[in-house]
């Protein structure tokens, strides 16, 4: 999915049951109601339904009611369709029991005249909606935003793992220099460091690995390889 033509198609999804759908379509209501686009467009990317619905509720009417319009082209480029409707909802929502997100914007537009900015966001919308060659330079002019949002995701995900590193080679250097201490300076070694401390480390001793780690741990005391 990293070729430009490739950004708006998803992996065919595999078959589940439907309480994994339930989740399915939960997690694509949960990010539309965050107003998380680059999550919904992962998601739809991997294989989630675009029209999935959650209790009757689908990312897009969510979208509608956010006036999110990044949101609803993501979803329309997906193939959500603008006039399935929905079921009821809680008390305090933009939409009524059975209104398509189509009627939610035709309703919308007419209540926010007064509302310049979020009118022209409606707008916006239902001109996706009505003329497939505006929604496509739409979504081709948002695609670059999408991908930078990946590569930073990407990078972030590569810098923890470099800090994960990091930190397993500073724990590694650490234990190796206080092994090269108790064999090449067993003296100085046994006077800065706790015997119980050079029995342990001892057990990282090429030595002491051929014997078994049934048994105890040996005595501090100077030898050929020094305590171990």
């Amino acid at each position: 999915c990293l070729k430009e033509a490739e950004s708006w198609k998803c992996t065919p999804p595999a078959k589940m049951g439907m309480s994994k759908l339930g989740r399915y379509a939960y997690s694509m209501i949960d990010g539309a109601t965050a107003n998380n686009t680059f999550l919904v467009w992962m998601k739809l990317r991997e294989g989630y339904d675009p029209n999935g619905n959650y209790v009757g509720i689908t990312a897009m009417q969510v979208a509608v009611e956010n006036a999110n319009a990044d949101m609803f082209l993501v979803l329309l480029k997906f193939g959500a369709d603008p006039k399935m409707k929905t079921a009821s909802r809680s008390r305090g929502a933009f939409y009524a029991s059975g209104e398509s997100p189509r009627q939610m914007l035709e309703r919308l537009i007419a209540e926010t005249e007064k509302e310049p900015e979020k009118c022209a966001e409606f707008k916006r919308m239902q001109s996706w909606i009505e003329d497939a060659a505006k929604m496509e330079e739409a979504a081709e002019e948002m695609m670059p935003r999408l991908k930078k949002m990946e590569e930073d995701e990407r990078a972030a995900g590569m810098s923890l793992a470099g800090q994960l590193l990091s930190v397993v080679g500073l724990i590694v250097i650490t234990i190796t220099l206080l092994h090269v201490m108790i064999i090449m300076l067993p003296d100085t070694a046994h006077q800065v460091m706790p015997d119980d401390m050079i029995s342990h480390l001892c057990l990282f001793s090429p030595v002491f690995m051929g014997n078994s780690l049934l048994q105890p741990f040996p005595n501090p005391s100077p030898g050929t390889y020094g305590y171990c």
